[in-house]
């Protein structure tokens, strides 16, 4: 069954959508107790994204002491926020935001250790295709140039405890998932 999600930051586009059926709200803002309201009392499923900085200035020299623990901190902080309304950790999704203000080797570090990510009890969600740390470090620019590097990655990714991947290529991963499928029913 396919689930329409609405990628907003303004809580009255959010408020309209869920008003019109929509029941996942896809918000790279990181919320707001306006917000965390809204879908608690909407009861819709919220995918809780980390950025630093907003659209405009988050690629501009972004630092971390530690951006593992500081983006678990934040997803984890806000995701006791939701807890609080009555927000249930199923209806909860984690998006460290890869790309969201982050340098290549944050990026990688997120990725690395999904598996720490994915133990915190929320779905994981990742959105790395075609994304310019890819691109940088396969050394190809064009985006479109960029589909196995992805597929490394969301294969990666995969395997290591991610529910949901934000994808453009879906028939190639589709593909991908068939044969990893096929593999892991041999697994002894």
């Amino acid at each position: 069954v396919a689930q329409i999600s609405v990628d907003t930051r303004d809580i009255a586009v959010m408020r309209s959508a869920l008003d019109a059926g929509v029941r996942c709200i896809n918000d790279v803002s990181g919320g707001s107790r306006e917000i965390f309201e809204l879908i608690a009392a909407q009861k819709a499923d919220y995918v809780l994204t980390h950025t630093q900085g907003t659209p405009q200035t988050m690629q501009h020299a972004p630092t971390y002491a530690d951006v593992l623990d500081e983006v678990t901190g934040f997803l984890a902080e806000r995701t006791q926020q939701l807890h609080a309304l009555g927000v249930a950790n199923e209806r909860i999704i984690w998006d460290p935001g890869i790309g969201f203000g982050k340098n290549v080797e944050h990026n990688l570090t997120l990725i690395a250790n999904t598996q720490k990510l994915a133990a915190h009890g929320c779905r994981l969600l990742m959105g790395v295709s075609r994304k310019s740390f890819i691109g940088k470090i396969l050394e190809k620019d064009d985006p479109a140039d960029r589909l196995t590097g992805t597929l490394a990655v969301q294969i990666y990714l995969t395997l290591r405890g991610c529910d949901i991947l934000r994808l453009h290529d879906v028939r190639e991963m589709a593909d991908c998932l068939k044969l990893i499928t096929a593999l892991k029913k041999h697994e002894l």
